[in-house]
């Protein structure tokens, strides 16, 4: 997703909310950097993940990584936010 927040949107929409056993999801990383609104992004997926255990998962790429977090923009992000 790379911090794109419509297209987090875009596949809720198309595919519908999480349900246990017919709509489960696999987001594999790069949930953040490169795209303006990646904490809302990270806090969208982590709060699905919480709210629909078991439908919602979530495999850390490497931009989950201190080092590309902070080179692609994602801890400047954070810091101007919050």
């Amino acid at each position: 997703l790379h911090g794109q927040y419509c297209e987090l949107m875009t596949i809720l929409s198309l595919c519908g909310m999480p349900r246990l056993g017919s709509n489960m999801f696999l987001f594999n990383g790069d949930f953040v950097d490169r795209g303006d609104r990646s904490v809302e992004v990270a806090l969208a997926l982590l709060a699905m993940s919480v709210i629909f255990p078991g439908c919602v998962h979530l495999n850390r790429g490497n931009h989950e990584f201190h080092s590309m977090s902070k080179h692609y923009g994602f801890e400047d992000e954070v810091l101007q936010k919050y």
